[in-house]
């Protein structure tokens, strides 16, 4: 499966950005891949795909989809027709969040990857995955919660950015600053200081900062170069195949790398979606009574005095004055001789 960086990322935001104020037609899900169809005034029908755990692009083919899982459905109660206000990175990090009238919905791709619906107060409607963790809970009910966040290196001062070199260069700008592998690399060779260099002298500290600045401002020239891809061309790419955008690059990439299925895998991961919806609904359920029982706390005086009269009505045997009571109450919307509906 092919990974998106937090640089590659940040480049894909410019081509996203033309989904906001764009409307939801559905959403469609297969396998953990997921296709939010959106309506873009003046341009059409637009398909942002995402593809868990570590893929997002806008792409010209929806995944298809026979029966919508239990979150599937969820979306599409809460985002049909709504108008998407924003898309952006959350800092420097793989999380990419979709904000909507009342809504958000945050898609991380990180680690196992995530899809999570939020209240406009960022309380956790329902997750694709629900997870616990040493230091996050996400599951329906809680707050989202961030995860911890690392040095922006769009941002970073010089001062924050030298004390973080405690360690070889190419590993600082890989973990610290969250570049990864290639990228870091790249900013040494850039740079012309040892990746593996330690003890790093100011001067060199300069030359790299400057570096990873560039990082942030390459002419947009989406790339594939022996399997490895990037939003720009770089010095060690020979051979390379260009693309107009980045989304044209991963959607033809990752249905050329789409591995097959393991029958087995799927079948425990329908199995984890089963139970993750049955949790769900008990929440709901729990939630619906919890309710319930406050209501009838709030007006205890009233619910107990209606429970007295209507034993004290059957006691007397009086069947005619207690349909006529239970008739004439206005709070009494619906009864028979097995159940009683009353307002509160």
């Amino acid at each position: 499966m092919m990974k998106l960086t937090s640089l590659d990322l940040h480049y894909l935001m410019e081509e996203l950005c033309i989904l906001e104020n764009a409307r939801v037609d559905t959403v469609y899900e297969q396998d953990a891949r997921f296709s939010f169809l959106f309506y873009v005034a003046g341009r059409g029908k637009k398909t942002l795909n995402v593809l868990l755990p570590s893929l997002i692009f806008l792409a010209e083919e929806k995944q298809s989809s026979e029966t919508p899982s239990g979150f599937c459905s969820v979306l599409r109660k809460y985002l049909k027709n709504k108008k998407l206000k924003k898309i952006v990175q959350k800092d420097f990090e793989r999380i990419v969040f979709l904000e909507f009238e009342d809504v958000f919905v945050v898609i991380e791709l990180f680690d196992n990857g995530n899809i999570i619906l939020c209240k406009s107060d960022m309380t956790i409607i329902m997750a694709y995955e629900n997870k616990k963790l040493k230091d996050r809970t996400v599951r329906g009910g809680v707050v989202y919660p961030f995860p911890k966040s690392k040095h922006n290196p769009a941002t970073i001062d010089f001062v924050t950015f030298q004390t973080l070199f405690q360690d070889e260069a190419v590993k600082v700008l890989a973990r610290e600053l969250s570049f990864g592998g290639m990228y870091a690399e790249e900013i040494c060779f850039l740079a012309g200081v040892d990746k593996h260099a330690t003890n790093i002298s100011v001067p060199d500290l300069k030359k790299l900062y400057q570096a990873m600045q560039t990082l942030f401002i390459q002419k947009k020239n989406p790339v594939v170069c022996e399997n490895v891809f990037s939003p720009f061309a770089m010095h060690h790419f020979q051979n390379k195949k260009s693309y107009p955008t980045l989304s044209a690059l991963l959607e033809e990439q990752s249905s050329q790398k789409e591995e097959k299925t393991n029958p087995q895998l799927e079948k425990i991961r329908n199995i984890i979606r089963k139970q993750q919806e049955q949790l769900q609904a008990m929440l709901e359920e729990i939630d619906h009574t919890t309710k319930q029982g406050e209501a009838i706390y709030e007006h205890y005086q009233e619910v107990d005095a209606l429970l007295r009269k209507i034993v004290e009505l059957k006691k007397a045997k009086k069947a005619a004055d207690l349909h006529t009571f239970l008739k004439d109450n206005k709070k009494i919307k619906k009864f028979d001789y097995a159940k009683i509906v009353m307002e509160l």
